[in-house]
C-alpha cells in the first residue's frame, strides 16, 4: 500500500521520466508490469526477471496473458478490462493466479491491478512464501493449543509430533532434559516412526558425548548432517537405528539451558535453517509446558504421599476406634454385669428379708415356748421333741428357701453358664421318679410314667432340666391328696413335650391369670405353704433352653397338668450324637 501511494505521488507530480519510474519500480521487492493498449506490456521491473526469468526482449509489447497459466487467463483478461474501465487511482480486488516462469515452472502469485494515468500496473506477489508463513503461524498456533491442553506434556507429545510433521520431515522426536547435578540426561519424552530405540522415553545416559553437551557449550542449536561420521556418542546409537541426520534446539528456562528438543531423520542433510526457525518458535512454549509438567508431577507425588499418609492415619485411627469400641463394649459389659450383680444382691436381700420372716418367726416362737417350759421346770421329753421338730423343720425350710432364692437370682442375672449336652429324656425322668417315689407312696399316691421308647434327644443342661422335672413332680405330690400322678412325653412338630398331670386340688385362679403362677413369689391361696419360687425357676430354665412352659386345669378339685416343651435334635444331629 505504501508503494502504491508513493507511485501515485510520483505520477501526480508529473515526474514521468522513464529512468525515475524505472528506478522506483526496481526498488520494490515484487514483480510489477506497466500495460498499455489493453494487455500489452510496456515495461516491467527487474524483479520480473529475478522471479519469473523473463527479460525485456521476451515480454515488451507482448500480451501479459502470455505468462499466465491457461486456466487463469479468462479471469485475468476480465480483470484487466474492468481496470481499464476505472478511473486513475482505482485498485481492483486481489486474486490468485498461476504464472508460468521462463523455465516452465508454475508459480502461484497474488495479483493486484492498479489503474494509473499511464496505464494498468499488474503487481505480482509470490504467494508461496506468504502461504508458507501463514501455514507456519497456523502450525505454531495448533502446537501451542495442544501444549496448553494438558497438564503433563507427555500426554500430548505424540499429537505435537504429528502436527510438527506437517512441516518438517523427521523419523524421531524427543525431549532431553538435564538431570540434577548436570552430569546425565533423561529422555523426558520420545516418539519414533520405528520400533526399538536405545534412547527410549524415561531412559538415562551420560551428558558427555551427547548433542545436548554441544548445545550447552555453544548456547545455540546444533545440527548433525551425517551420523555415520559418529562424532558424538549418541550418533553411534542412533545410526544403528537408521537415523542419518539430527538437529537439537535448546530449551531455555530462566536463562539456563535445561534440555533440548531433538529431531532425527533417516536422510542425511535433512535439517537446516527452516527447521531451526520452526523449532525456535515452539521452544519457549514447550519449555514452560515442561516446567509445568514437572511441577504437576511433583504435586501428584505430594498428593500421592499425602493420600498415603491420610490412609495410613485413617487406618490407625479406625483401628484405634475399633479398639476403643471394643474396650467400651467390654466396659459396658462389665458395667452391665456389675449392675446385674448389684440388682441381684438387692433382690436377694429384699427377698430373703421378706420371705424368711415366717420361718424365723416360727423358730423364735418355738424357742420362746421352750424357754417358758424350762423356767417352769415343766419341760418333758415329749414337748422337747415337739419344739425340736418345729425348729428343725423351719431351719430346713429356711435352707431350702435361701437356696432357691439364690439359684433363681443367679439364673435371672444372666451370669449362669448352662452346660448343654445331648440328653435322653427317659434317663432324667427315671432318676427323678426314683427320688420321689417313696414320698408319693407315703401319701398313697400312684406314680405312673409313660415315656415312649426311642424319643429324640434334645440339647440341654442335664442338672437344670432335672430340677424342672423334680420341681413339677414335687409340686404334684405336694398338692395331691389321693389318686395318681402321671409323667408322659411325646413329640409334636419340632418339639419334645413333657407333661406332669395330677388329680390334686387344681388351680383356683382364672385361666387368663395362669401365667402368674410362674412369677417369682406368686402364691395361690390354696397353695400357700411355699414361697413361690419353684415355678419361677422352672420357667427361667425352660426359657433359657428355647422352650416354653404352661399350666392347664379345669378348676378347683379337678387336678392340674404342667407341661413344658423343648426343641429336639433332628435325625442328622441325632446321628452325630450317636
Amino acid at each position: 500500500m505504501r508503494f502504491l501511494q508513493t507511485l501515485r505521488n510520483i505520477l501526480s507530480s508529473r515526474l514521468t521520466g522513464f529512468d525515475e519510474i524505472q528506478n522506483f519500480l526496481d526498488a520494490t521487492n515484487d514483480p510489477i508490469f506497466v500495460l498499455h493498449r489493453g494487455e500489452l506490456i510496456k515495461n516491467f521491473n527487474r524483479q520480473v526477471t529475478e522471479l519469473f526469468g523473463y527479460d525485456k526482449h521476451d515480454l515488451v509489447e507482448s500480451s501479459i496473458l502470455k505468462i499466465i497459466k491457461l486456466e487463469y487467463v479468462p479471469h485475468v483478461r476480465k480483470a484487466i478490462e474492468e481496470a481499464w474501465g476505472c478511473k486513475p487511482g482505482c485498485k481492483c480486488p486481489t486474486f490468485d493466479v498461476s504464472v508460468i516462469t521462463k523455465d516452465g515452472r508454475d508459480l502461484i502469485c497474488e495479483l493486484d491491478l492498479n489503474r494509473t494515468e499511464y496505464g494498468i500496473q499488474p503487481h505480482f506477489r509470490d504467494a508461496t512464501e506468504h502461504r508458507k508463513r501463514d501455514a507456519e503461524r497456523e502450525l505454531i498456533s495448533n502446537i501451542n493449543k495442544i501444549i496448553a491442553s494438558a497438564l503433563d506434556i507427555r500426554d500430548v507429545y505424540k499429537a505435537i509430533a504429528v502436527e510438527l510433521g506437517k512441516r518438517i520431515n523427521f523419523d524421531r522426536m524427543s525431549i532431553a532434559l538435564l538431570q540434577p547435578g548436570n552430569n546425565a540426561i533423561t529422555t523426558y519424552a520420545a516418539v519414533t516412526s520405528y520400533g526399538f530405540t536405545e534412547l527410549p522415553e524415561g531412559g538415562s545416559y551420560p551428558l558427555e558425548g551427547s548433542i545436548l553437551e554441544k548445545v550447552i557449550k555453544s548456547g545455540s542449536p546444533f545440527i548433525v548432517n551425517d551420523t555415520s561420521q559418529q562424532k558424538l556418542t549418541t550418533d553411534r546409537k542412533l545410526f544403528k537405528e537408521g537415523i542419518m541426520s539430527r538437529v537439537a534446539y535448546p530449551l531455555i528456562y530462566k536463562g539456563q539451558i535445561i534440555g533440548t528438543i531433538n529431531l532425527g531423520s533417516r536422510r542425511v542433510n535433512e535439517f537446516g535453517n527452516n527447521q531451526v526457525n520452526l523449532l525456535q518458535q515452539i521452544a519457549p512454549q514447550l519449555t514452560i509446558a515442561i516446567e509445568n509438567s514437572k511441577l504437576f508431577c511433583k504435586i501428584k507425588e505430594w498428593n500421592t504421599e499425602l493420600e498415603r499418609i491420610v490412609e495410613e492415619r485413617t487406618r490407625a485411627l479406625n483401628a484405634a476406634n475399633i479398639e476403643m469400641a471394643k474396650k467400651n463394649m467390654e466396659l459396658e459389659r462389665a458395667n452391665e454385669e456389675l449392675r446385674s450383680l448389684d440388682k441381684m444382691k438387692d433382690n436377694i436381700i429384699r427377698d430373703v428379708s421378706h420371705e424368711l420372716k415366717t420361718p424365723v418367726a416360727h423358730i423364735e416362737m418355738a424357742m420362746a415356748l421352750w424357754a417358758e417350759e424350762v423356767k417352769k421346770d415343766k419341760n418333758s421329753r415329749e414337748k422337747e421333741e415337739k419344739y425340736r421338730r418345729i425348729i428343725t423343720s423351719n431351719i430346713r425350710k429356711l435352707q431350702k428357701d435361701i437356696k432357691g432364692i439364690l439359684h433363681l437370682s443367679i439364673l435371672e442375672s444372666g451370669q449362669f453358664q448352662y452346660k448343654k449336652e445331648p440328653i435322653h429324656l427317659e434317663e432324667l425322668v427315671n432318676q427323678v421318679v426314683m427320688e420321689l417315689l417313696l414320698l408319693a407312696e407315703h401319701k398313697g399316691l400312684i406314680l405312673l410314667t409313660r415315656i415312649p421308647d426311642h424319643l429324640p434327644t434334645f440339647k440341654g443342661d442335664r442338672e437344670e432340666i432335672t430340677k424342672v422335672i423334680y420341681n413339677l413332680l414335687d409340686n404334684a405330690i405336694k398338692y395331691t391328696e389321693k389318686g395318681r400322678i402321671t409323667i408322659s412325653a411325646e413329640t409334636k412338630e419340632k418339639e419334645l413335650e413333657i407333661s406332669i398331670e395330677d388329680t390334686g386340688i387344681g388351680i383356683g385362679v382364672p385361666k387368663d391369670k395362669f401365667y402368674k403362677l410362674f412369677e417369682r413369689f406368686y402364691q395361690e391361696k390354696t397353695r400357700s405353704d411355699g414361697i413361690g419360687i419353684g415355678l419361677a425357676i422352672c420357667k427361667t430354665i425352660v426359657d433359657a433352653h428355647g422352650g416354653r412352659i404352661w399350666a392347664e386345669s379345669d378348676g378347683k378339685g379337678k387336678g392340674t397338668a404342667f407341661r413344658f416343651a423343648l426343641p429336639y435334635l433332628n435325625s442328622a444331629q441325632n446321628e452325630q450324637v450317636g
